[in-house]
């Protein structure tokens, strides 16, 4: 007999915390494969650069946990990890000494790395989404700096093919430490901004071509001044692109709480409740409709000095148009219903976490969709 489960029921357009992740995270790559969040590679201190600790851990929504798991071949950083079919890849990415283009694949049936065929052209910090079982990646950083290329990785012939090109009117960073998502079809890439304005583009896959459709949010400071953001993720919950965190690279504000979305319906951004935690680099994935934001840089953990972070923080998005004014709290505004539980069970304990994951069972694989991120982004 167990009594006194709890159970977190999440009131929409607010933020719960959960589990921290075993190590700190920041400029990692993350993917959701069987509702199982996969975060692979990143560094272990942001200042000064370490690259080291765990690099490949899987987090668990249904039962808050954490599991380690056997490290990429290629320790690195601002690489693509993507989930295709229950396989987890990393792509390309910054390595000491210089810029990876390595390809290699997990398969949790083997718990093994295999490597796969590299990247035409070594590049990192790219946006980059999957549709179907196609890999894109987008602009970036190559070894003549800032690249407009636009390369696509077949999974299932191993091959690599190129795409158009990103347009030519960028703002002066180009694709580096872009963020990207896929809807219906199309792919929303928001690259560095410059200035308040991310001039963000849309690739329609079908037609292999690029519009300048939809504009990022005009960041401003609390005098009105515009600022210029990096290093925020993306993901994507239905129709809506929501951009978390990043640096306010103009300031010394530094790390930001941002919770912006955009529908890609009405053309429309909206900012909604701050994230508890600020910080850049970080990840964001969306799993049954809730957005978990892990990892990333700031001063946001006083026991690591190095200010990277093992934040893990769930959002649970609004459904109607307008939010009010945003709101920012140690905890995001969210009022919790605490439900008490008494529960027969033959040696299982479940604790029901957001909207009541209720799973028996978490196989490492799982065997239900997958969505894709960069920290970047997600994939939807």
């Amino acid at each position: 007999m167990l009594a006194g489960a709890v159970c977190v029921v999440p009131v929409p357009d607010s933020w719960i915390q959960l589990s921290v992740s075993p190590s700190p995270i920041v400029l990692a790559g993350a993917a959701v494969a069987g509702r199982a969040v996969y975060v692979a590679g990143g560094l272990y201190s942001y200042n000064p650069p370490v690259s080291k600790g765990i690099s490949f851990v899987a987090y668990f929504p249904s039962n808050d946990s954490w599991k380690i798991l056997p490290s990429m071949p290629t320790p690195r950083q601002t690489l693509g990890v993507v989930a295709i079919q229950h396989k987890i890849y990393g792509i390309g990415g910054d390595v000491i000494g210089g810029i990876s283009n390595k390809t290699e694949v997990y398969d949790p049936s083997s718990n093994l790395w295999t490597t796969m065929s590299p990247m035409p052209v070594a590049t990192s910090g790219f946006a980059y989404s999957s549709v179907n079982s196609t890999i894109y990646v987008m602009g970036g950083v190559d070894s003549n700096g800032v690249t407009r290329a636009v390369w696509a990785f077949d999974t299932m012939s191993n091959s690599w093919s190129v795409k158009a090109p990103m347009p030519g009117d960028l703002p002066a960073t180009g694709g580096a430490n872009g963020a990207a998502v896929s809807i219906s079809g199309k792919i929303y890439v928001a690259p560095s901004n410059a200035h308040g304005v991310a001039t963000s583009l849309v690739y329609d896959i079908a037609s292999d071509r690029w519009t300048d459709s939809w504009n990022g949010p005009a960041f401003t400071n609390p005098s009105g001044a515009a600022l210029s953001m990096d290093f925020y993720a993306l993901t994507a919950v239905e129709n809506r692109v929501f951009m978390i965190g990043g640096l306010d690279a103009d300031s010394q504000t530094g790390a930001t709480k941002y919770n912006f979305a955009y529908d890609t319906v009405t053309g429309v951004w909206t900012r909604w409740t701050d994230m508890p935690t600020a910080r850049y680099g970080l990840v964001a994935v969306t799993v049954d409709g809730i957005i978990y934001a892990i990892g990333g840089a700031g001063s946001c953990d006083p026991t690591h000095t190095s200010g990277s972070c093992i934040a893990n923080e769930a959002y649970t998005p609004a459904e109607v148009a307008n939010p009010g004014p945003p709101q920012s709290s140690p905890i995001g505004g969210i009022a919790l219903w605490i439900i008490g539980l008494t529960v027969a069970a033959a040696g299982v304990t479940s604790i029901g976490l957001l909207y009541l994951y209720k799973r028996r069972h978490m196989n490492i694989d799982g065997e239900n969709g997958h969505q894709n991120v960069h920290g970047g982004s997600s994939n939807r």
